[in-house]
């Protein structure tokens, strides 16, 4: 896959702080994790799909591969997710034309990605961008930069520019399984609302040109290979001393801070391990092996050594997930509507999100009287 400078995934970094481009330049690239891979994996899968018309079980029974991460049964439900949500989404806005991956370009050989599919309706009125997240983090349609910059990349290609040149009215599309489950989160937009944003992107990248271009630390810092050696990110992370929370306001930017700055540190501390592993020296650091558990250097022959010692109880029977289950089942025929009762689903682990989350809000009330007073009443 081809990457330009500037891409989909870097535009809202790049509209934030052109300085990073020239900055990031010098900074050794780490390769891509375990999380990217299985994305990229997962990513080839629909391709095969709707490109090819390839089922699912077909790509497992010739071991589709990304990286060192084997497509298997266990990613059956997510994809099943992702198909169901690509599908709702097509037949809503009646789309007959689609491109899988085409590689679109806004500047030459410096702005521009693949998306992983583009959609036009039978009317050609309709246009679709649509990106595919197998994160857990929450990604939205609603004015999503990189869903607007391939929309943008799309109308200016001469590859695709023809087929959406009746195209009024815009959707960008967001697949996201483990946020989303079986539906799509969309966005519509206009050409003067794409206008507008190409005016804001061709400022960003004249900006990225200019002799001391702007350097802004925020939420887009996320992934950016200079962050952990950013100067204005510092600075950030020292405003946090000066916060005082004495009441709701305070503490509401304290909380929006500390959420930014947590992923800013997990960072530091990967590229730190990344350059030490290479051979560099920090001062007052050291890499050590973390803890490990036993395993067998050849299972074969210790399978063999333990049944004819252990017999029978060299193994040890363990019930498949209800996930597993309901995989096998599917490929049986079953009806899943009693085995849905006897599965159990319990609630998650209560987690603080901002309030545009999609998931629905948990309705507390507060006990302590005192507490209610400090968070309501600001501190004089």
């Amino acid at each position: 896959m081809k990457h330009l400078e500037i891409g989909g995934s870097t535009i809202a970094r790049t509209i934030n702080c052109p300085a990073w481009v020239n900055r990031s330049k010098t900074t050794i690239r780490k390769p891509a994790g375990e999380a990217a891979n299985l994305g990229n994996l997962l990513h080839d899968a629909m391709e095969n799909y709707y490109s090819n018309g390839e089922t699912f079980e077909a790509q497992i029974a010739r071991c589709l591969k990304y990286a060192d991460i084997i497509l298997t049964d266990e990613h059956l439900p997510i994809l099943n997710k992702m198909v169901s949500a690509t599908e709702e989404v097509l037949d809503k806005y009646n789309i007959t034309i689609i491109l899988c991956e085409p590689f679109v370009e806004l500047i030459k050989d410096f702005a521009g990605g693949s998306i992983d599919m583009l959609g036009v309706s039978e009317d050609g009125k309709t246009a679709i961008t649509l990106d595919y997240k197998t994160g857990r983090a929450p990604v939205k349609a609603k004015d999503n930069d990189q869903l607007r910059f391939y929309t943008l990349c799309a109308t200016r290609d001469s590859k695709t520019s023809d087929m959406l040149k009746d195209v009024d009215t815009y959707v960008g599309a967001i697949v996201q399984p483990h946020v989303h489950g079986y539906t799509a989160d969309v966005f519509e937009f206009d050409k003067e609302q794409l206008k507008s944003f190409s005016e804001v992107v061709n400022k960003a990248i004249v900006d990225t040109k200019a002799k001391k271009p702007k350097a802004l630390a925020g939420t887009h810092c996320m992934y950016c290979p200079r962050a952990s050696f950013c100067p204005e990110k510092r600075t950030q992370a020292k405003t946090a001393y000066l916060f005082n929370n004495k009441d709701k306001a305070a503490l509401s930017q304290a909380v929006t801070l500390a959420k930014d700055l947590k992923g800013w540190c997990n960072q530091v501390i990967a590229d730190a391990e990344f350059f030490m592993g290479e051979g560099a020296k920090i001062d007052g650091f050291k890499l050590v092996h973390g803890r490990s558990v036993r395993k067998w250097a050849n299972s074969d022959i210790a399978e063999k050594e333990l049944i004819d010692v252990l017999g029978e109880s060299a193994y040890i029977k363990k019930m498949c997930s209800p996930t597993q289950a309901i995989v096998a089942l599917k490929k049986l025929g079953i009806d899943l509507d009693y085995y849905d009762e006897i599965i159990d689903k319990p609630l998650g682990k209560i987690t603080l999100v901002e309030e545009d989350d999609p998931r629905e809000e948990i309705n507390t009330e507060f006990i302590n009287k005192n507490l209610n007073n400090f968070l309501t009443t600001k501190t004089k």
